[in-house]
């Protein structure tokens, strides 16, 4: 469901991959519930093993940028 509502069509292969959409669509909840920034999620996801394990992030695994649009 989530894929058809933020379905986004890619002309070329060039940039980088876009993010999961149920990985975005966990954060945009964890955001609201904790009432926190971009910036503030980012450190959160990177210091707190709960963050992780509701995003289903390993410790290796990225964290997309606050600072770049998904």
């Amino acid at each position: 469901m989530l894929n058809q509502v933020y379905h986004q069509s890619k002309n070329t292969n060039a940039g980088r991959k876009s993010t999961d959409v149920v990985l975005k669509f966990k954060m945009l909840i964890s955001q609201e519930l904790y009432n926190i920034s971009d910036a503030k999620l980012e450190y959160h996801v990177h210091d707190r093993l709960s963050f992780m394990r509701f995003l289903n992030l390993g410790l290796k695994d990225k964290v997309p940028d606050a600072t770049i649009p998904n």
